[in-house]
């Protein structure tokens, strides 16, 4: 089974053509094991060896040693095609294929494992799958990070898992990139509390609308800590308090009507594990 699938190779070559790299293929293929490299299929003319090339080294997946052809070429071409709209092809297809790759290769442990599977049950690789289906090209590293741990752990599915997919699968570019800063900061912050509430305040200063702050109603800490910007911090509020990552607030304070929250930092730790 190949890292993409067929109708995605083609993409790629297309995007190689427009973006005016297909005879910048000793470039693409650097990095790439020697052995991987000579065993690529000839092709007659330049633009037929790069689809040629991606064909075989998508089919090839992982290496013994960790590696992913396919990923180090993509890595390649996103340099090369540098501030070509074409380069956002590329990333996209490379976010991707680390993720496959990562869930093929666990499937393939598993498989070798023999571990029995209760019949229906869901699997990791089921659910990651039908999770990228809908999710943003922005989830798929840690969908893919997320995917390996379980994986490579034997674990089956549980709340995190099944909470944090289902969040993932909802929220856009721009809800996770504010996540993101959200976690961090609880994560890191300086306020000795094992829980912290998360307030929205509406202000000039953030390009976006809204920003996030933490809030320490008494001590000698008291105050709002500013935790990161969002366009749309109801729902993504919403969205943590439905998944069981949040917890409501009696007595609200915000400039949303309702969307404040407790974060545990434990909740924000896990998240950075895979929030990269």
């Amino acid at each position: 089974m190949g890292i993409l699938d067929h109708d995605e190779i083609l993409k790629l070559h297309r995007a190689v053509i427009s973006a005016q790299i297909v005879a910048s293929r000793s470039t693409l293929l650097v990095g790439i094991d020697d052995h991987v490299v000579a065993g690529l299929p000839y092709a007659a003319n330049p633009s037929d060896q790069i689809l040629e090339d991606l064909h075989a080294m998508n089919e090839t997946g992982a290496l013994a040693d960790g590696s992913v052809p396919l990923a180090t070429w993509l890595q390649n071409a996103v340099a090369r095609a540098g501030a070509k709209k074409e380069g956002a092809v590329f990333q996209n297809a490379l976010d991707r294929a680390r993720s496959e790759a990562i869930m093929l290769a666990g499937a393939a442990k598993t498989e070798a494992r023999a571990s029995p599977v209760t019949p229906g049950a869901p699997t990791i690789d089921r659910l990651i799958r039908s999770t990228l289906d809908a999710a943003d090209p922005a989830v798929v590293a840690p969908l893919g990070l997320l995917a390996r741990e379980y994986i490579d752990g034997r674990k089956s599915p549980d709340a995190f898992f099944r909470g944090f997919t289902q969040l993932l699968s909802q929220v856009s570019g721009d809800d996770y990139r504010a996540l993101q800063s959200l976690m961090r900061n609880i994560n890191t912050s300086v306020l000795p509390d094992d829980e912290l509430r998360v307030i929205v305040r509406e202000g000039k200063n953030f390009k976006q609308g809204f920003g996030f702050y933490i809030w320490k109603d008494r001590g000698e800490q008291q105050g709002m800590y500013f935790a990161g910007t969002s366009k749309d911090p109801g729902y993504l509020l919403h969205l943590l308090k439905v998944n069981r990552f949040a917890r409501a607030v009696t007595g609200m304070i915000g400039d949303t009507g309702g969307d404040d929250v407790f974060i545990s930092r434990s909740t924000a730790a896990r998240f950075c594990e895979f929030i990269v």
